[in-house]
């Protein structure tokens, strides 16, 4: 039977599971690694949301500061930007890379991105990079970030598609449910890592908060690996809720997992053997009257 959603035990697990990735993420490679296949998502964001020069900007879910360090650099020292996230240790390691990059109008603080912090009307553009569909509300998390913008003002979402569009998340989820068993049902009202509805659906709900100006884009996302070892390697270190299922194994499990990830990535496999994913990101902007 179903039980309750809790939306405070949620955001409790979200915030345990990125902890976990968290030193990974903010090691040059895999961040590097990240950023060269992700940044279409995060430049077509910040055209979308029109971030310029001496703007604030909100980023909501930033992680280890991305795509908040990439409009830091956009809007220049006149500008500010904050960066939000419910995990404290990325925000921790978030900070201390963009105080070495030089970039001292960028702050990150520890915050709900569904329901940040901030007053009203003190931001010019907000953006989100894969997060906004992992919060319960949605529409009060619309209509909360429509209040934090300045008339006139510009949210951008990206969002990870249908699961068959996006191997590189489904591929492992669906070894980590076999490895436990079965994945349990979730209750009611808990969403999920990818957006099954389409992004049309989600600027109806933009719509609803009363955005205008909707516009609707798609950015693929190719991430190309060494084999399907080293798919499983990187799956593992950069998924938090994967990281959080491997660490509970004992060793020889965790070992099968790893084996698992690896076959699993076989389907991608290219004729010179290695993994190349192609994965949808779906991008969505509007603009507060």
């Amino acid at each position: 039977m179903q039980g309750t959603f809790d939306p405070a035990a949620f955001a409790a697990q979200i915030s345990n599971e990125w902890d976990a990735v968290a030193e990974d993420w903010s090691r040059d490679a895999w961040r590097d690694f990240v950023e060269a296949a992700a940044g279409g998502v995060s430049e077509r964001l910040l055209a979308m949301a029109r971030v310029e020069a001496g703007q604030r900007v909100l980023d909501l879910g930033t992680g280890v500061g991305e795509p908040a360090a990439l409009a830091g650099r956009r809007v220049g020292p006149a500008g500010r930007v904050l960066g939000v996230d419910l995990s404290p240790r990325m925000v921790e390691l978030g900070n201390r890379r963009l105080r070495r990059l030089g970039l001292h109008h960028v702050e990150l603080r520890v915050g709900d991105a569904g329901r940040p912090e901030v007053a009203d009307g003190g931001f010019d553009a907000a953006l989100s990079r894969w997060v906004l569909m992992l919060v319960p509300d949605l529409p009060a998390a619309l209509l909360r970030i429509r209040r934090a913008l300045v008339p006139g003002g510009h949210l951008a979402v990206g969002l990870w598609g249908h699961p068959e569009r996006v191997p590189m998340i489904r591929a492992a989820l669906a070894v980590a449910a076999e490895m436990m068993g079965g994945a349990p049902p979730m209750p009611p009202g808990a969403p999920g890592h990818l957006w099954d509805r389409g992004a049309a659906a989600f600027a109806a709900l933009m719509a609803e908060a009363g955005f205008t100006d909707l516009r609707q884009e798609v950015e693929e996302v190719v991430f190309e690996l060494d084999d399907g070892a080293a798919y499983a390697e990187f799956i593992t270190a950069m998924a938090g809720p994967l990281r959080v299922v491997s660490d509970s194994l004992p060793p020889h499990q965790r070992d099968e997992l790893a084996r698992r990830l690896a076959a699993a990535a076989e389907p991608w496999r290219q004729e010179d053997g290695r993994v190349r994913m192609v994965n949808e990101t779906l991008c969505i902007a509007g603009r507060r009257d």
